[in-house]
């Protein structure tokens, strides 16, 4: 389904046609106009699970080297768990030619991200710094980004986490947060 930019009130309902069972659900979204974002970023996907993509998946950015992540749209996970973070910034800025050590015709990108949990104001944890110089979806024009995070080195709680993006070349940045909570091991 394609949408206008907007913000929108989508409402799921399903139907089990042998019993007649029902269930709904229902959550506001927002779709942004990104012509006048100086930094273009998709949704963040949290995962904790991957399985082999089907064939006739090819269009969908989920999957990577024969494997598709599985969105966990509850954001509760494990402490025994990886937390897999996926995310693409379109259209990044290039830096001037006479600023690129390479002097190439196009010179690189510049990007740079990590993500950082907090409980309350205080930093429990923070991933080292990931940087991405060339577009790795040339098709969608996006340098995309999977981070994965160890949970066994956080303590089960509620968390906030702060996705922190940087295109050093444009000088632009984003940090977008996400609620997430981490149960004991073996609680999913």
């Amino acid at each position: 389904m394609s949408l206008l930019s907007g913000k929108y009130h989508l409402k799921f309902v399903v139907r089990e046609n042998q019993t007649g069972r029902m269930g709904s659900f229902e959550t506001d979204i927002d779709v942004p106009d990104l012509k006048g974002q100086p930094l273009k970023m998709s949704s963040i996907v949290l995962a904790s699970q991957t399985q082999t993509a089907k064939k006739g998946t090819g269009l969908n950015p989920l999957v990577h080297d024969g494997s598709e992540i599985i969105p966990n749209i509850t954001h509760v996970f494990s402490a025994s768990q990886h937390l897999l973070l996926y995310y693409e910034v379109y259209d990044p800025a290039r830096p001037a030619v006479a600023d690129s050590a390479r002097g190439a015709d196009k010179p690189g990108i510049r990007l740079l991200t990590n993500v950082a949990f907090f409980q309350g104001k205080t930093k429990t944890y923070e991933s080292s710094l990931v940087e991405i110089t060339e577009l790795n979806a040339r098709d969608r024009k996006a340098a995309v980004f999977q981070l994965d995070v160890p949970l066994a080195s956080l303590k089960p709680g509620f968390y906030t986490c702060q996705v922190n993006v940087i295109d050093d070349a444009a000088g632009h940045f984003l940090f977008p947060r996400l609620a997430l909570l981490i149960r004991k091991e073996g609680r999913v």
